[in-house]
């Protein structure tokens, strides 16, 4: 009965080490998701000069990840909206970029957007870059650290 307890309790180290190695990767993917719309907003605005409520609308019916964000966008808060989603799993740093990009949105011509949207698409690309550099020692990381967890409450309990 022992062993059972000692067995599960590893399974469950191990299993919490993999579910963030896939917060990490999910992660990611959000991050490129955030990046496509930042693009696709620019390129809304510049060939067809639509409004941000109707972009926000398309995008949402197009995307798996940002479907609930872009729903919660009420307002053109971006903060908020964030706030009142579950399941985004992106950096702080790159929320606050986010963030800054929907507040400087619709504040300004169509020229003025285009070149806000060029800014901050040149800054999140690099914040994709570095979170997909670090996938690999992050998601090794949490999976050997559970797995050393897990042999350590063994060598503990047995």
């Amino acid at each position: 009965m022992k062993t059972l307890g000692i067995f599960i309790l590893f399974i469950s180290v191990l299993s919490y080490g993999l579910s963030i190695s896939y917060k990490t990767k999910t992660e990611i993917a959000q991050l490129k998701e955030f990046l496509s719309l930042m693009k696709y907003i620019k390129n809304q605005i510049k060939y067809f000069n639509k409004p941000l409520c109707e972009i926000y609308c398309e995008y949402a019916l197009k995307s798996s990840y940002l479907s609930d964000f872009l729903n919660n966008l009420n307002n053109f808060d971006w903060k908020n909206a964030f706030d009142n989603t579950d399941g985004i799993f992106i950096s702080k740093n790159a929320k606050e970029i986010l963030v800054e990009f929907g507040n400087k949105l619709g504040k300004s011509d169509c020229d003025g957007q285009i070149e806000i949207c060029d800014y901050y698409i040149t800054i999140f690309e690099k914040e994709v870059q570095n979170a997909s550099d670090n996938y690999p020692k992050k998601s090794k990381l949490c999976i050997s650290l559970s797995i050393y967890a897990g042999l350590l409450l063994i060598i503990i309990l047995m």
